[in-house]
């Protein structure tokens, strides 16, 4: 037998750039991508990966004739595990002595260099994989959100006065993974990273809202201090991939050539897609994964006319070798053995 729900989940489009974040001049080869990462799963252990801060990942090929490439990345998690229950009896989770819990995020390639991640709120931060792909096949990329309109350029001219942010207190950790890219965006990224988890851990549970505000005190010079702190916040979070953890990502403030009021929704604003999977929650991985991947198919579909407009296609190929041989490290657990 098989139970399914329906629930709801966001899709997220990114472009692929290079390492320091400039458009590549090439497709990118996801067809060759996706099968080295394919030939690794013959590999034992071939294809776990540990990020710096400690994040264990693990990445899984979809590669079906007639099909567009892709791949699941997974959140490996062995720790602070949830406990299962059965007739009001609560127990200890029954995962074998190497289990770990696998949390997906599913990518699909398009053409343009895009690529569709749909997320299901505990796995890995779409910023994970060009680090993935960099540590196992020295693909030197980098990703950037695609906006539905103006809304980036509106955003970085604004004289900022508010930024709004909440999110669910169980998702703050997620956050630790996020990148802005670099510089002082990638510390003020780090910082409310910090802050936020921060207040997850005080609360134990709940919505963590913050409001950052100028105010009406203070002298002219703290509070220009103060906007552009704002502002680099809010910059951080509209470069960043941690944007998709959040409820509300809301900035407000003035144009500061006509002084109209003006508000930018950075979760809004984005591309991104609300579409309902079909969860299997007792039945096979295999429909789950389909189903997944249907959805960003679907949210492709909708948005394809758009994304055509926006970006142009890349005709020329990658040079020989950009895709290096697969990297095998060693599971951070194989002592267990």
């Amino acid at each position: 037998m098989q139970w399914s729900k329906m629930t709801g989940r966001r899709v997220q489009f990114w472009r692929i750039n290079d390492g320091p974040g400039a458009a590549l001049s090439f497709k990118f080869p996801a067809k060759k991508v996706v099968t080295a990462l394919k030939r690794a799963e013959l590999v034992s252990g071939a294809r776990y990966f540990q990020c710096v801060d400690g994040v264990n990942l693990l990445a899984e090929a979809r590669l079906i004739p007639g099909k567009r490439p892709g791949l699941a990345l997974y959140n490996r998690r062995s720790v602070n595990l949830p406990r299962q229950e059965q007739d009001g009896v609560i127990s200890d989770l029954n995962l074998p002595r190497r289990g770990t819990l696998a949390e997906a995020t599913f990518v699909t390639f398009f053409p343009r260099n895009i690529v569709g991640v749909l997320y299901n709120y505990q796995g890995p931060a779409a910023s994970r994989l060009p680090e993935y792909l960099n540590a196992k096949l020295g693909v030197d990329i980098s990703i950037s959100p695609v906006f539905r309109s103006d809304a980036f350029d509106v955003l970085s001219r604004m004289d900022l006065s508010k930024l709004s942010i909440s999110i669910e207190a169980d998702q703050a950790h997620l956050l630790s993974g996020s990148s802005s890219g670099s510089g002082s965006g990638e510390a003020t990224s780090t910082g409310l990273a910090r802050i936020v988890d921060d207040a997850a851990n005080y609360s134990q549970g709940g919505v963590i809202e913050i409001t950052m505000s100028v105010g009406r005190r203070g002298l002219i010079e703290e509070r220009h201090a103060i906007r552009e702190r704002i502002h680099a916040t809010a910059m951080s979070l509209a470069r960043g991939t941690g944007l998709e953890y959040f409820n509300k990502a809301k900035a407000e403030g003035r144009d500061p050539s006509s002084g109209d009021s003006v508000s930018v929704d950075l979760i809004r604003d984005r591309l991104v897609h609300s579409v309902t999977v079909d969860e299997e929650t007792r039945g096979s991985v295999e429909v789950l994964t389909e189903a997944a991947f249907a959805s960003i198919n679907s949210a492709w579909s909708e948005s394809r006319s758009f994304l055509e407009s926006e970006f142009d296609e890349v005709d020329s190929q990658a040079e020989p070798g950009y895709v290096g041989g697969w990297v095998s490290t060693r599971r951070q657990d194989e002592d267990l053995e």
